[in-house]
């Protein structure tokens, strides 16, 4: 019996999609997305006819939902009916939720779309939310809690930080330290620069984790024991230094890192701090809590290029700037590129990831996020019956210790507080 994975949960109309284009067309507005932690990735019967399942589900090729094609194809958020392409899928409707299935999927009689209905909300292309009917799905899916082979080779690496004993980072338990790596190998988006200005330096290190698992462990190791940690890029200097200063401070205090953020903050303390010490003043950054320590904080997008050539990193697109802010063509760009497969970190003011109900001018940019998903930029009717429409975008990315998401914002809105991206290929 075949099978195709890479079926996700979409968490704003809470359908099924397939992941593996751009996100097709949501009811929630945009294209699909997932902010799901940990992504279950759900792997679904196809191409033959199964006990105890449904066939004649399908993909459509115009909005990426899996919808049932039994009767005349339901709505679509593409416009009119769903179309179908592709393989015939048969869903089991019998068995009970495990490590490896998930129960509560349902028809919608409105859409005819597939549904995940143990979730509140969503949204159906037929208006309100999905209206559940007939059988209850139970579906397949890989073993959520079982590692990666990348993931099973760092955690064999977070074994010898708690075996090896104390290292050089003198208020850093090594047991502390290795339940930290663990918990961001399997959840990156724990990852987390606390009240630190150090939003360059996770987003690089959210990347190691998610993309490079063994270099994320293999740094923080050899940080924590030898004090520094050589890169396997082609950069400037290829490796990274924590000063004695930086390795003695106690990080339960130092400008607002606290447990509160993490049970366990040490990895990001070590790697962060490390990363960001590798390019301070003569070490005035660190001990420091004055106007010189946090200027030193600060990341230009030139350096950010430095450290993911160090990570290994070999093709740049540097499309920032420090003062002007960008506009809709360059997040076009950013999204064609992220299609390609390059990594996208969006050069951004704080403020439009905040309360914008008070319209705040942008002062500058101070922040990076990584982008997760494509960049949708569509079209909206200003008012029903007009002829003026208003560009939206819509997108999700990491940021602050969590999956975040711009949702259904005015382009031009988000573009004042927009200042360009850095990419980064292989």
């Amino acid at each position: 019996m075949a099978q195709q994975s890479n079926w996700r949960y979409c968490t704003k109309c809470h359908g099924m999609f397939y992941n593996g284009y751009d996100g097709g067309r949501c009811a929630g507005g945009g294209r699909h997305v997932t902010t799901q932690e940990p992504v279950i990735d759900f792997e679904l019967f196809h191409s033959a006819a199964i006990g105890g399942a449904q066939s004649n589900w399908r993909f459509c090729e115009k909005c990426h939902a899996m919808f049932y094609n039994g009767y005349n194809g339901g709505r679509c958020p593409a416009g009119e009916n769903h179309k179908a392409q592709g393989y015939d899928f048969s869903l089991p409707h019998t068995g009970i939720q495990s490590t490896t299935a998930q129960a509560g999927w349902r028809f919608c009689q409105d859409c005819h779309g597939l549904y995940y209905a143990n979730a509140q909300g969503g949204s159906c292309p037929a208006g309100n939310t999905h209206t559940a009917q007939g059988l209850n799905f139970t579906l397949p899916h890989r073993d959520i809690s079982e590692d990666t082979p990348a993931q099973q080779t760092a955690m064999v690496i977070a074994d010898t930080i708690e075996k090896g004993g104390p290292g050089l980072w003198t208020l850093v338990k090594p047991d502390e330290l290795a339940a930290s790596v663990r918990e961001r190998i399997r959840a990156p988006t724990k990852i987390r620069q606390g009240q630190m200005p150090h939003c360059a330096p996770a987003s690089l290190a959210f990347d190691l984790a998610k993309n490079n698992p063994r270099l994320y462990a293999e740094t923080i190791r050899s940080l924590y024991n030898n004090g520094h940690a050589y890169l396997p890029g082609n950069g400037v200097e290829g490796k990274l230094t924590s000063s004695a200063t930086l390795r003695s401070v106690n990080y339960n205090e130092f400008i607002g890192v606290k447990t509160k953020y993490s049970d366990h903050p040490e990895a990001d303390w070590v790697l962060l701090s490390s990363i960001r010490n590798s390019e301070s003043w003569g070490n005035i950054y660190w001990g420091t809590k004055n106007a010189l320590g946090w200027v030193s904080g600060m990341t230009l997008p030139s350096t950010l290029v430095g450290w993911l050539r160090n990570v290994g990193y070999t093709k740049f697109v540097n499309e920032t700037n420090l003062v002007f802010s960008k506009s809709v063509r360059d997040l076009i760009e950013a999204n064609k590129l992220f299609d390609d497969g390059w990594r996208i970190f969006l050069f951004i003011d704080a403020a439009v990831i905040g309360d914008l109900s008070g319209n705040p001018m942008s002062l500058r940019p101070d922040h990076y996020i990584t982008l997760t998903s494509n960049i949708s930029v569509r079209q909206l009717l200003a008012e029903p019956g007009s002829n003026v429409f208003n560009q939206i975008v819509e997108f999700s990315f990491f940021s602050w210790g969590k999956s975040m998401s711009i949702p259904n914002l005015p382009a031009s809105l988000f573009c004042n507080f927009f200042y360009g991206y850095v990419a980064a290929k292989n």
